[in-house]
């Protein structure tokens, strides 16, 4: 079994990437397992709804174009 977990945005708490290691290092005893990172759209300041809405649309295509087809996806977020 292959666990990918796909991420919109850098990881940048060193408690995250520490805990992120940890469970990485305990998953590949049971499964291939990687993270791919997607670089996050710059929201301007004063964005309407609908700009905000367009930036989440683009990142969502960058999020399914790394899925393959026989993929099984869980949102966790937005």
């Amino acid at each position: 079994m292959k666990v990918s977990i796909l991420c919109v945005g850098k990881i940048k708490e060193k408690f995250y990437t520490d805990a992120i290691a940890e469970y990485a290092k305990r998953l590949t005893r049971f499964c291939d397992f990687d993270i791919t990172e997607i670089p996050d759209e710059k929201i301007p300041d004063k964005a309407s709804d609908k700009e905000k809405e367009m930036i989440k649309e683009r990142e969502g295509e960058k999020l399914l174009s790394k899925l393959k087809p026989d993929s099984f996806a869980i949102s966790l977020c937005i």
